[in-house]
């Protein structure tokens, strides 16, 4: 991916799913997808999406759909994000089969403390999930 002007090379992140539970924050019954990793450089990074179905799904999410997000941290310790309240994020799932996931993703990312924009471009990535209930 490429974050503002450098790109940020990483491999192997880890995926996983997870279904209803009426006593958390997905009570829908819609899995959500959680995807997390490290760069080389070391920025860490995750994001999350819920699925409208019953299943996971290709297609696009964005962050203006509920408990959808991306969230970047970075080696000095900032925060910077995209969700429903700031910034955007945009996640194009372009394969799912069996335990595996693959997409692409863009996103404009807020600072968290000091509310400076960051763009993050040419986002890829592809994962072997777990499920988890």
């Amino acid at each position: 991916m490429k974050l503002d002007d450098g790109y940020e090379i990483g491999e192997d992140p880890k995926g996983v799913v997870t279904f209803s539970d009426q006593s958390t924050d997905n009570p829908t019954g819609f899995p959500t997808l959680v995807v997390s990793g490290f760069s080389y450089n070391k920025l860490y990074f995750t994001f999350s999406i819920t699925s409208t179905t019953g299943a996971l799904h290709t297609g696009v999410y964005t962050s203006a759909m509920s408990n959808n997000s991306l969230t970047m941290l970075d080696v000095n310790a900032n925060v910077m994000e995209a969700n429903v309240d700031q910034g955007q994020f945009t996640l194009n799932i372009i394969s799912v089969q069996d335990s595996t996931v693959q997409g692409t993703f863009t996103a404009t990312l807020v600072n968290d403390v000091t509310g400076e924009i960051h763009t993050v471009s040419n986002g890829a990535f592809r994962t072997n999930f777990s499920k988890s209930n």
